[in-house]
């Protein structure tokens, strides 16, 4: 009755299945980081406390961007969340650090910690070489005109 007439109401018929999966029990950390794993999930750890479990983020790792994707499909990323700052944990009735690595992660959740690009940027690169064969063109040019 809870979900009569809700967007959640959905009208079965013969032959289907309903299946209720377990909740995971894990968190995965994934990316640039130097165990990318799954990790059982303790209840009121933080990003912190899962990144040092994994060891870390790798020094190729874009520390700015992690983001997590929560077990409903959300996502709350590091620019989002902002880099400090105070917040009324309602759980607890106390105010909180609102940090992004102090986020406390639920069961099901995937941290996520992009790779640095690189990039090459080959038109400035041509240019730059174009300009040094000029040059050196010019001078040929010059040293063969003076003998």
């Amino acid at each position: 009755d809870t979900f009569k007439g809700s967007k959640y109401d959905l009208e079965l018929e013969n032959g289907d299945a309903l299946t209720i999966p377990q909740k995971p029990g894990i968190v995965n950390v994934l990316g640039s980081v130097y165990n990318p794993t799954s990790i059982i999930y303790a209840k009121g750890k933080t990003v912190d406390f899962y990144l040092n479990t994994v060891g870390g983020p790798t020094p190729d790792a874009e520390e700015d961007e992690i983001y997590i994707i929560k077990a409903n499909g959300t996502v709350i990323s590091k620019t989002q969340k902002g880099s400090s700052g105070l917040a009324w944990d309602s759980e607890t009735s106390r105010w909180v650090s609102s940090s992004f690595m102090s986020s406390k992660i639920s069961p099901g959740d995937t941290i996520l910690v992009p790779t640095k690009i690189t990039r090459f940027v080959w038109k400035k690169e041509l240019m730059d070489w174009t300009t040094i064969l000029f040059q050196i063109a010019v001078a040929a040019g010059v040293v063969i005109a003076a003998f």
